[in-house]
């Protein structure tokens, strides 16, 4: 039993680890392509691909980061 908690442990903690990291590629990315578009007047070619990328890992890793956490989420589509 206390072997699955450790792997539960480490598992969290690279799930969130992987959360933090994608949030801040994901702002980096857009940030730099906004100025990038700014002043080059061109797009980066790879910046929606990631962040389609990273909205799917944050998406679905919050999900079973909140599920993990054994508490609710109340999504409002109208807000």
């Amino acid at each position: 039993m206390i072997i699955l908690k450790r792997i539960d442990e480490y598992t969290s903690r690279i799930l969130k680890g992987l959360l933090i990291i994608s949030v801040l590629l994901m702002t980096l990315i857009l940030s730099m392509g906004v100025f990038y578009r700014l002043l080059f007047d061109k797009n980066i070619t790879m910046s929606s691909e990631v962040c389609n990328y990273c909205i799917l890992l944050i998406t679905f890793g919050g999900a079973s980061y909140v599920a993990r956490q054994d508490k609710q989420v109340k999504i409002s589509y109208l807000f």
